[in-house]
């Protein structure tokens, strides 16, 4: 009976991390942010998904360095350094 308890409350907390995730995931979107890629690039767009897994993320009004604009780009997690300036102020 106690391993059953546990293991609800372990499925009940993974639900509660998972609703969490999902809802900072929705507040994104919209938002602006810089993404370092791994060849020491910066592109500058605005977050709009990301992709089952974390795989992807979708930006929009894309800006390379290049200065050219980009519609949308689909950028692979592996490519990626690091999200600056996603900001969660509404969450």
């Amino acid at each position: 009976m106690a391993k059953v308890k546990k293991r609800v409350q372990k499925q009940n907390a993974r639900g509660q991390l998972r609703a969490n995730f999902l809802k900072t995931v929705i507040a994104l979107k919209g938002k602006q942010c810089n993404v370092l890629t791994c060849e020491d690039s910066k592109l500058q767009g605005t977050f709009e998904a990301l992709k089952p897994r974390g795989t992807r993320v979708v930006l929009s009004d894309v800006i390379t360095p290049a200065n050219q604009i980009m519609s949308a780009a689909i950028i692979k997690h592996g490519d990626t350094l690091n999200y600056q300036n996603l900001r969660l102020d509404e969450v």
